[in-house]
Parts: C-alpha cells; sequence; structure tokens
C-alpha cells in the first residue's frame, strides 16, 4: 500500500515538476518501500551497501549513509 501511494505521489510530483525535482531525488523515490528482509537479505540493500567503503554483506548493518552515497554515485555526483 505505502509502495503504491508512493509511486502516485512520485508519478504527481514528474507531471506538475518535472524540471524542479533533482535527479538525486526522483532516483530515491524510485527506491521507496526498500525495506530488511527478516530471515534474509535484500540485494538492493546489499547493492547499496557495496557502493561503500564498508562494502557490508548484509541488510542489518545500518545502511542510510550507503543509501544516500549509492544515490549519488548513480547521479553521478560526489559521494563520502
Amino acid at each position: 500500500m505505502l509502495s503504491s501511494v508512493s509511486n502516485l505521489l512520485y508519478n504527481l510530483n514528474e507531471a506538475l515538476f518535472p524540471s524542479v525535482i533533482p535527479p538525486w531525488v526522483r532516483l530515491a523515490q524510485r527506491e521507496i518501500g526498500i525495506k530488511e528482509i527478516r530471515g534474509g537479505e535484500h540485494p538492493r540493500i546489499l547493492e547499496y551497501q557495496q557502493s561503500t567503503k564498508l562494502k557490508a554483506t548484509d541488510d542489518e548493518t545500518p545502511w542510510c549513509a550507503a543509501f544516500v552515497g549509492w544515490v549519488l554515485q548513480k547521479c553521478n555526483m560526489h559521494s563520502t
């Protein structure tokens, strides 16, 4: 449900303000709904983790900074 509402809001923002929304925000919005998998590893979170120097191998390691870095890298922006 949250994902479908997020997608609806994303599409509405795109339709109303296409040039106002920075590319990194658009990419981040498309990732809404990604969350840890109980008893497993979410492949997308692992992708975020692997984009960092830490290279964590699970989705239990806090991944908020890895997500931000991944988004910036995908948009060809500097990340630490």
